[in-house]
């Protein structure tokens, strides 16, 4: 079935490409953290080398450019997601125990996803 619906159709590659564009993203936030972390020093000598080196270094902009992307793919992927899954099962179940299958963050990821993009 992926084969014929190309590399995004299947609901199990678009949760691959959702694990991959999210790690990505957390770790763009871990490097942001760890680059920030100078100016808690006190020393402006380390952070503005640090600032030089993120406006002068070629690459960067690259890495820019596929932050953008993965923040876009990460957000196309998660509404297409959402949206196959409640076309996949239109009616609720009779009995719902949301709590014994998962917690409640990751019964409402689309709905928090949302949430943080807005």
């Amino acid at each position: 079935m992926a084969t014929s619906r190309g590399l995004f159709g299947s609901s199990l590659a678009r949760k691959y490409w959702m694990a991959l564009t999210g790690l990505f993203l957390c770790s763009f936030l871990v490097v942001h953290l760890l680059g920030n972390l100078p100016l808690l020093t006190g020393n402006p000598e380390t952070f503005n080398a640090y600032a030089h080196f993120m406006t002068t270094f070629p690459l960067i902009k690259a890495v820019s450019y596929l932050l953008y992307g993965s923040i876009l793919l990460h957000t196309f992927d998660g509404l297409m997601l959402a949206r196959q899954n409640m076309a996949a099962r239109p009616a609720g179940y009779v009995k719902y125990n949301g709590a014994a299958n998962a917690n409640w963050s990751s019964r409402n990821m689309a709905l928090l996803g949302t949430f943080t993009l807005l």
